[in-house]
């Protein structure tokens, strides 16, 4: 049985028995994913246990939240193990970070509660993190370990364990869940790392359940406040986005062990991969020649992912080969474009890095503000020389590592007026930092969705700056998909869209970039990343990853400047989640279309150039990759669509209404326009399909 998705809920102390009712009556009307998919277990404070037990859905679980170190007797306040067995109950919290932090539980004391609830035939969510404190000190997985190696010394049968990253500061990315499973695999077995579920317990909601659920090594969460509203169904339905986002093989009849450690070594599979499947990434071989591969063992002679050989004899398996991927993996390449900076340049150009020159955080690292003298690239006084942009990686990050890499080697290398300038990085023991050109306008993502939130410093984009934004931005994929660079940019997103002091659009984060196919191959295989709502259909089916998926990345980000929504919001009723299959009905209907448009630009375009757009949106997000245009098409067919609106001369963007609105039909409004813009001369925009031209309507 492979890694199954594990969401758990901590009522803590809450509740009265109305609301506990009222509670599990929720969960059990709920639909959600079925128990194959994912398993479910809620944690009421102890009084209200029997009462759950004996009225929640039988494919769902109860836990205690804590027992006693031994068997009872004269403890005051607790409740042992033995009593929890008494009543029926499976699991069992322990080592949650409030009575580690509250009532000083150690390391050991915990271990030896994990051990004894085992002994007792209890199931245990063992929980493990770190304080802000000792985040900020940068000692995250040394106290992450000791907490483990606690457990680990106590624990010879992981089977019943389930291993809750829990961090007091309640912020997490998924990265550290790696580096657990690497402490497992290291210090355990491989065994114990490919099956031990790892879940998150920190701020999990409605809102990023499906994006933290996606991250290889998060295998669930264990859910505070929020599993006390109706959105930790939501949470549970998250299950659905890892049983689909990757492409897994069975191969339940070899054994683990030799298996998951074969290809752990020939780079093929992620400490993500479950007890008997495994996630393959980065190459696209014959599966019957790799496990031809493993199989023979000794007789196998492979390359690892240094490069080195390792043999067992002189026979080969000729039939695939390990492809290297040089701009991720391995070291920087070679470019005269980069300054090698040291940290200590960069503490000064930022004023020691300063809480109020951050300029964004987000899953790398936080972003600051520094200041460099515009011939030595030294550091200069605040508002004086080249204002830069420093990304500063968390130390704890191992994937963040690989992303830094990619990052410097294609930035490194590619230049374009539509991509962000990377002037420089810095790679000094721990410190992995990246600087720059600073971006002063912010994100495409803070313009369109922050200034709903009360923000005022971001106006809502006007109509002709959205087009030019998303003109430029459509420019900077052509480059990256062209023969000059045939990348593929793999997370195309309102937030990796920076705008300049005159609000040129750049592409930046090129963390999840890959090289496109050669030769013959259509398309590379990879690990499935990336941001949902975003990712096309077809990736995340099967993990196949061509230029194509890029373009109906751009697809999202089109309809999102057209009609002012996040791709994916759990704020809206439930069917306006997702803003592609919310959207799509209304796109092509010159009577609905208005339904999608942004009324914060009312009056700024005219329906012809509404429906252009919108049915290029419909195009970039066909369901078929062979159906989307290319990038070269888009922009061409922006290209008209912006011709077409200056030879109109029409005037959005200064308040001036080419178009009168007529809302008094009940059937939406009816539009009356004296300068209907018409086609551009020339044959239109056409591409391999069935579809019409992107700008005909």
């Amino acid at each position: 049985m492979g890694r199954k998705f594990f969401v758990g809920g901590n009522w803590k102390c809450t509740g009265t028995t109305e609301e506990v009712k009222k509670i599990v009556s929720n969960l059990n009307d709920a639909q959600v994913p079925s128990f194959d998919v994912v398993e479910v277990v809620v944690s009421p404070p102890y009084v209200f246990l029997p009462l759950v037990k004996n009225s929640l859905r039988p494919d769902f679980h109860v836990a205690a939240q804590n027992c006693w170190v031994k068997k009872g007797g004269a403890f005051t306040g607790e409740v042992s193990a033995e009593m929890l067995v008494n009543l029926g109950i499976p699991w069992v919290i322990l080592g949650h970070s409030e009575r580690r932090s509250l009532l000083n539980e150690s390391n050991e004391f915990v271990g030896d509660k994990v051990a004894y609830a085992l002994s007792q035939g209890l199931k245990v969510i063992a929980c493990v993190g770190e304080t802000l404190e000792q985040r900020e000190a940068g000692s995250t997985m040394e106290v992450v370990a000791a907490q483990t190696k606690a457990i680990a010394a106590r624990v010879s049968n992981w089977a019943d364990v389930v291993l809750a990253y829990e961090p007091v500061w309640a912020i997490g990315t998924g990265k550290v869940h790696s580096e657990l499973r690497k402490w497992l695999h290291a210090n355990t077995s491989p065994e114990v790392a490919a099956t031990t579920r790892i879940i998150y317990g920190g701020s999990v909601n409605g809102a990023n359940c499906k994006e933290l659920g996606a991250k290889p090594d998060v295998d669930g969460f264990l859910v505070g406040g929020a599993s006390l509203k109706p959105e930790f169904i939501d949470i549970i339905k998250a299950a659905e986005v890892k049983k689909s986002a990757f492409l897994i093989f069975s191969v339940s009849s070899f054994s683990l062990p030799c298996l998951y450690e074969s290809f752990l070594d020939l780079g093929f599979v992620s400490y993500s991969a479950p007890e008997t499947k495994f996630m393959v990434f980065d190459v696209c071989v014959s599966m019957g020649s790799c496990f031809s591969a493993i199989i023979k063992g000794s007789n196998t002679k492979y390359a690892g992912k240094n490069g080195n050989d390792k043999s067992g004899s002189s026979s080969k398996v000729s039939s695939f080969t390990v492809p290297s991927t040089p701009r991720t993996q391995g070291e920087i390449l070679q470019s005269s474009n980069l300054k090698s900076f040291s940290f200590s340049e960069l503490k000064a150009a930022t004023r020691n890095f300063r809480p109020d020159s951050v300029l964004g955080e987000g899953g790398f690292g936080c972003v600051f503000k520094g200041w460099i003298d515009e011939h030595s690239s030294t550091a200069a006084k605040p508002g004086t020389g080249t204002v830069i942009a420093v990304k500063k990686l968390h130390q704890e990050s191992s994937q963040g590592h690989q992303e830094w890499l990619a990052e410097i080697n294609y930035l490194g290398q590619l230049s374009h007026p539509n991509l962000v300038k990377l002037i420089g990085y810095c790679l000094e023991d721990d410190h992995r930092l990246l600087v720059y050109e600073c971006m002063p306008k912010g994100s495409l993502e803070n313009h369109l969705f922050r200034g709903r939130a009360g923000a005022s410093y971001f106006q809502p984009l006007s109509w002709n700056l959205r087009m030019k934004v998303a003109l430029d931005a459509a420019k900077g994929l052509e480059y990256l998909h062209s023969d000059k660079a045939k990348v593929i940019y793999r997370d195309f997103k309102a937030s990796n869209i920076l705008l300049d002091s005159n609000y040129r659009a750049k592409l930046s984060d090129f963390g999840l970039a890959k090289d496109g196919p050669t030769g013959s191959k259509s398309h590379v295989s990879t690990r499935i990343m990336g941001t949902y709502g975003y990712a096309a259909p077809e990736y995340l089916a099967t993990g196949h990853l061509t230029a194509k998926s890029d373009v109906y990345s751009f697809g999202v980000v089109l309809l999102e400047m057209l009609s002012g929504r996040r791709a994916i919001d759990k704020n809206r009723p439930s069917k306006e989640h997702n803003l592609v299959e919310w959207a799509r009905p209304y796109l092509s209907s010159k009577r609905k279309i208005f339904q999608v448009m942004d009324a914060r630009i009312q009056g700024q375009y005219s329906s012809s150039d509404a429906l252009k757009t919108a049915n290029l949106a419909i195009q970039c997000l066909s369901a078929e990759p062979k159906y989307r245009p290319n990038m070269e098409v888009v922009v061409k067919a922006l290209e008209q669509l912006q011709n077409s609106h200056d030879n109109d001369g029409s005037k959005g963007s200064r308040g001036e209404n080419p178009q009168r609105v007529d809302r008094s039909s009940s059937n939406g409004p009816k539009y009356h326009r004296k300068n209907v813009n018409k086609a551009p001369s020339g044959k239109p925009a056409s591409y391999a399909g069935p579809y019409m031209s992107p700008l005909r309507t």
